[in-house]
This record gives structure tokens, sequence and C-alpha cells, in this order.
């Protein structure tokens, strides 16, 4: 190694005495063992540099392009406190209140000529629900009629046989006669009275029956 120190120092210098001649030669020198000149020539600007993208060693993760985001309709928003709804959808019975419910229960058998509500629809108090035709009710109103005529004709000969006997003018057997028919026919009345109750008739549909139609006898509202 050191015999050849003096062959090594005599390059050099013969080196340095040819860059003298050749003003190019310390460049050309320079790029071949990779250094670089301080001032690089004009023309020659350095390539621009390019970010380095980290790897994905995430094999979970997926990128979307701008119209991959868009056609999954996919939204960002900033991260804020909130409600969060949770739905469960299942099965079930609608059942109305009880205490809003009546069953309307008809009281004779007949026809129906009317209907003007359906199930489900809401009424109120005193409304009509249907019409109904029936023998029944024909026969209850024609009774309660005729017991009717006959009490106030024999209310009015009781009157008369009571002002007769007590003016001495007919006998008192004609007056207890006559007292006891009235009786009577005030107790039919009474009891055929109270049969239209029982089939659900009101007091003003009652006082109404002497100037109803024949034809409406047999009909009957069901509230």
């Amino acid at each position: 190694m050191i015999g050849r120190l003096p062959l090594s120092i005599g390059a050099l210098a013969a080196g340095l005495a040819i860059a003298s001649f050749i003003p190019e030669w310390p460049q050309r020198i320079g790029a071949i063992v990779g250094f670089s000149s301080a001032s690089a020539p004009k023309g020659h600007e350095p390539a621009e540099a390019k970010p380095v993208t980290p790897a994905n060693d995430d094999p979970g993760l997926v990128k979307l392009s701008e119209d991959e985001i868009k056609s999954a309709r996919i939204e960002t928003a900033a991260a804020q406190a909130g409600t969060i709804a949770h739905r469960v959808i299942v099965p079930g019975t609608i059942i109305p209140h009880a205490d809003l419910i009546a069953h309307v229960a008809v009281r004779v058998s007949g026809t129906v000529a009317e209907l003007r509500k359906k199930v489900g629809d809401p009424v109120a108090a005193n409304e009509v629900l249907a019409i109904l035709e029936s023998r029944e009710f024909a026969d209850a109103k024609s009774e309660y009629l005729a017991a009717r005529l006959t009490n106030d004709l024999q209310q009015d000969l009781f009157q008369r046989d009571k002002a007769l006997w007590e003016k001495k003018i007919s006998t008192e057997q004609q007056y207890l006669r006559s007292r006891n028919q009235a009786a009577n026919a005030k107790m039919r009345n009474d009891i055929t009275r109270q049969k239209l109750f029982a089939l659900g008739l009101t007091e003003t549909e009652i006082a109404d029956l002497p100037s109803e139609s024949e034809a409406l006898l047999r009909r009957q509202e069901v509230r």
C-alpha cells in the first residue's frame, strides 16, 4: 500500500492539470462519481418531486371514487349529538275502547227496512241506526191504541155515571159498574203502554202514535 501512494498522488496531479485545459471535465467527473455541480447547466430543470403515497396495508379498506359515492347516495356530515330512532315493525290488532262501544240489541223479530250505519261508523246518543218492520210492533201499537181509546171512553162514562149518581138520578149499581169498567180500562191501557216501553219506544213516540198512519205502525226506529 505504501508503494502505491506516490502513484495515486501523481495521477491526481495529472488530472488537475488536464482539468485546467478542459473546463467541462470537473462536471463530467462529478456526474460519473455521483456528485452534481453547484450550478446545473441551463435548460435542464430538475424533475418535480412526486408525493409518496403510503401503501394500503388494510385489506378491509375500500376506496370509492366521486362517481361511486354519488351513485351510492353516500352523504357525510359533521359528528354531533342527537337522538337515534329505532323502529320495530311487528304485527298487531286494533281494538276499540271498551267504554266507547255499545251493543244495541233488537227486542223483536222483523225485517230491516233501512240501515243507516255500518260497522265501525261513529254514532251519537239517540241517533237512529236502522228502521225495522215487524208484525210484533204493529200488534203492540194497535193494542195500545185500542186500549187507550177504550180507556178514554170508559173514563168519560164513569164521570157521567158518577155525576148522575150524585144527583140521585141513576142507581148506585150503575155507578159502581161504571167505576169498575173504568178501572179495568185504565189498567189495560197501562199494561199496553208498558209493553211499548219494553219494546224500546220512548215517551214521545208513544204520545205520537194516535197521529201516526197505519202504514207506519209496523215500522220502528232502532236508536
